[in-house]
């Protein structure tokens, strides 16, 4: 277990001093996970991660935001989420397809995986005609993926050669420097492309009350803007953006996990009387602008003679392409519909 014993207000970025944002119990942390995991986290967990509070900062210099004090989860923590947590490892993220379509475009031949796991990316590469190695620090993910035939090996081992392109998947969260880290990987590969996807608080999971996006599980919380400085101090700037896209569905079911919590979208009740289309509206403003204006009630009631009180309005493409584009003109938010993550491909200067 990395952990520093003092508050670590400086930025791993930019060195600066940042702002106090959120501070949460130890044991506040661990009662949320019932509600988002389904479980109780085990007694043994909760002294060895828990026993402390932590506090959310963010630098206006570099747009990162991270906790302190500075906790990475060791095999036990990753054990506890790969036997509650079916989703924990995707094989198909929607970052993993984006990415694998970009570097077939670029007609690229080779990468490097950091945190390839088992190897079900790089299998996927090698499917298309991409040569792919991958580091992990999981021996028994890296024995998975060894039995494919797949190139990988512990970071110790120092086996990482040039390639054209450098990929980070839902990584860089977890580490306590996550610019030097990058810096290391980039020294010996030199790569032509860097691809890197991590949790962001502008989406609908800032919102939350979700345990995971604090210690032990991550260390920092990203925007565009942090992802745009990380650029500009590996020397790299950025090529192409993307944000995990959320939909109707999704809002709803995180919105019912937090109902009991304390969190912006846990504290709202929908206003009673709306069909769904409305009352969607109604709580997206509200989670994103405080309560509705007059202007949104108007639009709301535009959508209700457009789609009528059809309750499957809301699940059909159009409605609710329709439905996203009302709100982002009316919030002039870009990020109002991402869920998770963002991605970005950054290109060498």
């Amino acid at each position: 277990m990395i952990t520093a014993g003092k508050d670590q207000n400086q930025c791993p970025l930019s060195g600066a001093e940042g702002k106090a944002l959120r501070q949460f119990s130890g044991e506040h942390l661990a009662s949320f996970f019932p509600a988002h995991i389904g479980v109780s986290l085990p007694e043994e967990l909760q002294t060895k991660y828990y026993s402390q509070a932590f506090t959310e900062y963010e630098s206006a210099i570099s747009g990162l935001r991270w906790f302190s004090p500075i906790l990475a989860a060791e095999e036990d923590f990753y054990a506890f989420l790969a036997d509650h947590c079916e989703w924990y490892y995707q094989e198909n993220g929607w970052d993993k397809g984006i990415a694998l379509d970009f570097l077939v475009k670029q007609n690229c031949k080779s990468l490097l995986e950091v945190g390839c796991g088992a190897g079900l990316f790089l299998d996927r590469a090698r499917v298309l005609g991409i040569h792919g190695s991958g580091v992990d620090i999981n021996t028994a993910a890296l024995s998975k993926a060894r039995s494919k035939g797949l190139d990988v090996s512990h970071p110790a081992e120092g086996k990482s050669g040039p390639t054209e392109a450098l990929c980070m998947f839902q990584v860089l969260e977890h580490l306590p420097q996550p610019l030097k880290t990058l810096q290391e990987y980039i020294e010996p590969t030199d790569p032509e492309w860097i691809l890197i996807s991590v949790p962001s608080y502008e989406s609908t999971l800032g919102l939350t009350s979700d345990p995971l996006v604090w210690p032990p599980h991550h260390i920092t919380f990203w925007s565009e803007k942090s992802l745009r400085f990380l650029a500009g101090e590996v020397g790299y700037e950025m090529h192409s953006f993307f944000r995990q896209p959320v939909y109707y569905r999704d809002f709803v079911h995180i919105w019912r996990k937090e109902e009991t919590l304390e969190s912006p979208i846990g504290r709202f009740r929908p206003s009673e009387g709306w069909d769904r289309i409305s009352q969607s509206l109604n709580w997206s403003t509200q989670i994103f602008d405080g309560d509705p204006t007059g202007i949104i009630r108007k639009a709301a009631r535009l959508a209700n003679r457009r789609w009528g009180d059809d309750p499957t309005a809301m699940t059909r493409p159009p409605a609710f392409s329709r439905f996203r584009w009302l709100l982002s003109r009316l919030q002039g938010k870009d990020w109002a519909f991402t869920r998770n993550s963002i991605f970005a491909v950054l290109r060498k200067k």
